[in-house]
């Protein structure tokens, strides 16, 4: 019985912390959200400004677009899914009259976004076959140990890197890297190895890591093939 005692005062305590974190949620929520929607609009305003009047730094900033997008969407929604919870001592930080705005500057980079989207795409096929598959490739020829399945992966990768070119982007051809995306699982599941010689030259290269997490991020976030990416589909459709 003296042993179950620590277990309830540890209870208890783990109890009163969370009944204190609801009371500081449910006064200092409303304000912390509202303040967050304020400096969302400054931020969209002034990245929809700078896209219209300098479209080509669409490419480098593509993925701020994308994240700025989703930091306005989840505080629309949490403003949609709490202002029937409305508290009376916050019911200001719940009437937001400016949320149009927000939604404004939501579209007008959506729209930025489906006229430039071939702007995007040449600027990371340029990234990915002038500097990325060069640096790779670099990496890949002075690792001294590799195991063959995995040195014949990146070297996969360096070549469908090597052959993307800006003209593929003028025609309008599709690209398709779910090859590449699949081989990038296996590459992930393959350093989880325990057997030897697996893992092993990650250690001694972690460069390399980095460096293929880098290249799958366009390839997931649709710079290419806007139907197949989940991002496009949130903010585009």
């Amino acid at each position: 019985m003296l042993k179950l005692c620590p277990l309830f005062s540890s209870y208890n305590k783990r109890l009163n912390d969370i009944k204190e974190c609801k009371e500081q949620a449910l006064s200092q929520a409303g304000t912390m959200h509202r303040e967050r929607r304020k400096f969302l609009r400054s931020a969209l305003k002034e990245l929809a400004t700078v896209l219209s009047d300098q479209p080509g730094l669409l490419g480098p900033k593509a993925l701020f677009v994308f994240m700025a997008l989703s930091f306005a969407r989840d505080e629309i929604i949490w403003l949609l899914r709490h202002a029937d919870n409305i508290q009376k001592k916050s019911t200001d930080d719940f009437i937001d009259k400016h949320v149009a705005e927000l939604i404004f500057y939501m579209e007008e980079l959506r729209a930025h976004i489906r006229k430039y989207g071939p702007v995007m795409q040449r600027y990371y096929v340029q990234y990915l076959s002038g500097f990325d598959a060069v640096i790779l490739n670099e990496l890949v020829q002075n690792l001294s140990v590799c195991p063959e399945d995995e040195s014949i992966i990146m070297s996969s990768f360096v070549n469908t890197m090597t052959s993307l070119s800006v003209k593929q982007v003028e025609d309008g051809d599709m690209f398709d890297f779910r090859g590449m995306r699949l081989d990038w699982f296996r590459l992930q599941v393959s350093h989880c190895q325990t057997r030897a010689g697996y893992g092993s030259h990650i250690k001694n290269s972690p460069r390399i890591t980095k460096l293929n997490n880098s290249v799958v991020i366009p390839l997931w976030d649709s710079f290419f093939d806007p139907d197949y990416n989940l991002l496009w589909k949130c903010f585009l459709d």
